[in-house]
């Protein structure tokens, strides 16, 4: 009776990843059970593509546009050859080009890491989750902080067109966020702001829904959780950026 119910649960997988952005309460409560994550992974992958092919010409612009500057201010950029020159600015738009390959990847490792961090606060809260629910739960979240994150940005870069945007501080303010409030900050500082946008705080609060529903985590515990992944995120935007 309980492989034939866990069978039937593991069914739903693609129910449990619609639940989550529409009953959200229900999805953790049913992960918390039976903690599944191919069809949340396989969602969060493609809008992921999808954002990521639409933001394509944006960020190749840019590329180009930043690449340009460095010749003018950076003594080794300055210094090749406009053969040179040509084939790093090649290899550059051939990594944004085939960015979207790189997704599975990168969701992955997010995922491991926000599920260790949160494995903490688990154990540090006497919760009831394990790896393995905490790691299903998150690549639930990742259809939001991944997925609907990079279709929101390359619908709005793809609407503006390329041209729209000159610098990596545009693109970062092209979704609206904190980073809005601070538009001349240096570009480390606004791309840790702009993690305090629509889709990295409706994640971070499903993140709360995750550890009081999932781990049974009490709320001020829950919270710091949630706030250790959204910070924590925008910490690292801002250290990766240049």
């Amino acid at each position: 009776m309980d492989n034939g119910t866990e069978t039937i649960a593991h069914g739903n997988g693609l129910t449990t990843a619609v639940d989550t952005i529409v009953a959200p309460r229900a999805a953790f409560t049913t992960l918390a059970s039976v903690p599944t994550w191919g069809w949340a992974f396989l969602i969060a992958v493609v809008l992921g593509a999808i954002g990521s092919y639409l933001g394509g010409p944006a960020n190749t612009h840019v590329g180009h546009i930043v690449f340009t500057q460095q010749a003018a201010t950076n003594p080794q950029v300055a210094a090749m050859s406009p053969a040179q020159r040509a084939s790093a600015e090649a290899i550059s738009s051939t990594i944004i080009k085939f960015a979207p390959l790189m997704i599975p990847i990168m969701l992955l490792i997010m995922v491991l890491i926000q599920s260790v961090v949160l494995l903490v606060f688990n154990a540090a809260g006497h919760g009831k989750a394990d790896f393995k629910r905490l790691w299903a739960g998150l690549m639930n979240i990742s259809i939001v902080s991944l997925g609907l994150a990079s279709v929101l940005l390359g619908s709005i870069a793809a609407a503006r067109g390329a041209d729209a945007f000159s610098s990596q501080r545009s693109l970062l303010l092209a979704v609206p966020s904190l980073a809005w409030i601070a538009p001349h900050a240096t570009v480390k500082i606004a791309a840790f702001l702009s993690t305090f946008n629509i889709t990295g705080i409706w994640a971070a609060i499903l993140i709360y829904i995750m550890l009081a529903a999932t781990a049974k985590l009490s709320r001020p515990v829950a919270i710091l959780g949630a706030a250790t992944i959204l910070v924590g995120s925008g910490l690292l935007s801002s250290v990766f950026i240049h």
